[in-house]
């Protein structure tokens, strides 16, 4: 984290749309989210978080998907892109490297469902995971 940020505060509450809550239930059973957290939890304050919402999946009637606010409020805000810069392939980059590799080039891509709230972090890392 970059100790001189600061943050914008983010709005209270959570924004949720009919339905929305049962997903978000499911997530802090599911031991993915955590919260509301007290201040009496000594090792959880400070700590900065993303505003959480659900929005539905388009082509799956019921389903919802987890969206976080990140214009300036969001935990990455914090982190110095100059230490931390990720840039992903392009499409076109992707096929000319397949076209360089050959005709017998195989690719796979594969959607890991709740990839990024399925990798546990300590409690101690709390406040930099927001």
């Amino acid at each position: 984290m970059n100790p001189d940020r600061s943050f914008k505060e983010p709005p209270l509450g959570i924004s949720a749309v009919a339905g929305g809550r049962g997903y978000l239930q499911q997530e802090l059973a599911a031991g993915r989210m955590l919260g509301p957290l007290p201040a009496s939890i000594p090792d959880c304050h400070p700590v900065h978080v993303n505003r959480v919402g659900v929005v539905p999946k388009g082509h799956i009637p019921g389903q919802w998907r987890m969206i976080m606010n990140p214009v300036g409020l969001s935990v990455n805000d914090g982190v110095d892109s100059a230490l931390c810069l990720l840039e992903y392939m392009s499409v076109n980059r992707v096929a000319e490297v397949i076209a360089d590799l050959g005709v017998s080039t195989l690719r796979a891509k594969i959607d890991i469902k709740s990839a990024y709230r399925m990798i546990p972090g300590h409690p101690a890392d709390r406040p930099l995971l927001g």
